[in-house]
């Protein structure tokens, strides 16, 4: 792989000012969660891409998405167990290229529990493989190997994942009176695989234990598999 020379990253500690522009080894103190956006994205006639906010459950802050594919990995990273944090449009990377000066704005800057950095971009299916040779991809991954981060290229997961993640996620901001049905929940599980139609009940609660089924699967409490159709003989585990 080709090595870069030069290369820095510039982030924004203000919305409105000059940005700061460090070399990687000094970049270590940087708490890039608390900069502001390097760019937000415009509306335009004729746009191809759809610029959008996404509410972060996790950290109760929009996150700032240039497309619905990328609206689509923060839904993924919030409804990830090990994410603590997200930030979008986190920093600009900088670097010459035959002694011209190049910059590539990374999607994602996520940390986890177990606080590792990744560094995330969002590409198309149609695009990944050609985005995966090209300069910008070699050059971040240097990066974040010399920052002892980790880069991952993303793709828009199928369409059964993220209809069910979309249903799931509309009830990711919390139940009222959820601990009415969830110790029950949880201890019908932990029996054993139960179907979505059993763990709902009859129809005079049903109306009220759904919600609290379905806000408990996002939580990461009880799990089910994604990338089948959600039905009433959808099975639901207790996260082991």
């Amino acid at each position: 792989m080709k090595d870069f020379s030069n290369l820095q990253i510039s982030f924004k500690p203000w919305p409105k000012g000059e940005d700061e522009t460090l070399l990687l080894s000094e970049i270590a103190p940087i708490d890039i969660h608390k900069c502001y956006p390097m760019r937000r994205p415009t509306a335009y006639h004729g746009q191809k891409h759809f610029p959008n906010l996404y509410f972060f459950q996790k950290t109760k802050k929009h996150i700032v998405c240039e497309s619905l594919n990328e609206k689509m990995a923060a839904m993924v990273l919030d409804f990830s167990p090990s994410t603590r944090d997200v930030s979008s449009q986190p920093f600009a990377l900088h670097y010459i290229y035959r002694k011209k000066l190049f910059k590539h704005y990374p999607d994602f800057y996520v940390t986890t529990l177990n606080e590792e950095v990744r560094i995330i971009d969002v590409k198309t299916s149609n695009s990944v493989a050609r985005f995966l040779e090209d300069r910008q991809y070699l050059v971040t991954a240097q990066a974040c190997t010399e920052l002892g981060w980790s880069y991952e290229v993303v793709v828009e997961p199928s369409a059964t994942f993220a209809a069910n993640l979309h249903w799931l996620a509309d009830y990711r901001h919390g139940v009222p009176d959820a601990t009415n049905f969830t110790d029950g929940l949880i201890e019908l599980c932990g029996e054993g695989p139960q179907s979505i139609g059993t763990l709902s009940g009859d129809s005079t609660t049903r109306l009220f234990v759904r919600p609290v089924l379905f806000w408990l699967i996002w939580c990461g409490v009880l799990t089910i598999d994604l990338t089948q159709p959600l039905t009433e003989a959808t099975l639901v585990r207790l996260r082991t």
